[in-house]
């Protein structure tokens, strides 16, 4: 199992949820992941922020979860994506190991990943 901290790069940067990684579930259950801030805050990211509100707990759906991060990748299908695998140091295609490679910044809001070790 992997872990990844989504930071939110704002003024202060500071962990503000947690993802995790599990490739021993089937593909919709991967992902997942929890809040580490309280809601309303503005600090989560607005999918996330949603969500807890919505459903008043800090736990993240799996599926969520797998829409945000996909949202800040290439997508498999990628033209000249076994290049960019290849400059990344890569072998094939992996979520884990491309969001960890790239960092999971994007251009539409300050948050990116760091992976726990």
């Amino acid at each position: 199992m992997r872990s990844f901290l989504i930071m939110n790069g704002t003024s202060e940067p500071r962990a503000v949820a947690r993802l995790t990684y599990d490739a021993s579930l089937i593909e919709t259950r991967r992902w997942s992941g929890s809040a580490l801030v309280e809601p309303g805050d503005g600090l989560l990211p607005l999918p996330f922020e949603i969500w807890c509100a919505r459903t008043g707990s800090s736990e993240l759906s799996c599926s969520l979860c797998r829409m945000w991060v996909r949202e800040r990748m290439m997508p498999p299908e990628r033209q000249l994506g076994g290049l960019v695998l290849k400059n990344l140091g890569l072998g094939f295609y992996s979520e884990p190991d491309l969001l960890a490679a790239l960092g999971g910044a994007s251009a539409r809001d300050a948050f990116y990943v760091v992976e726990e070790q």
